[in-house]
């Protein structure tokens, strides 16, 4: 199992909104740090995510820092080998 460095922002949106999502191993300024184990928190996590960078419209400019917070937080869990095929057509990396 890896660890995953992944933006403040956008995990701090998921964990605002009551998601299931993973638990925190290290904190520093701007990223936590994650382990990349594969399981129903990394899911709606995930799945959060793919939500969030597929929004085209509306976006006002904190929501925009979100969805960009997203998108890398994708990045990092596509280079760790946790998304599937289909996550990883869905998000264009």
């Amino acid at each position: 199992m890896k660890i995953i460095k992944v933006p403040i922002k956008f995990y701090q949106d998921c964990k605002e909104c009551g998601c299931k999502i993973p638990s925190i191993l290290k904190i520093t300024k701007k990223n936590y740090y994650i382990y990349s184990k594969r399981d129903e928190f990394m899911n709606e996590f995930i799945s959060r995510a793919c939500y969030y960078i597929n929004i085209k419209d509306g976006l006002d400019r904190n929501f925009l820092n979100i969805v960009n917070s997203a998108r890398f937080t994708l990045r990092a869990l596509h280079k760790a080998n946790i998304l599937n095929k289909k996550e990883i057509e869905l998000i264009n990396l």
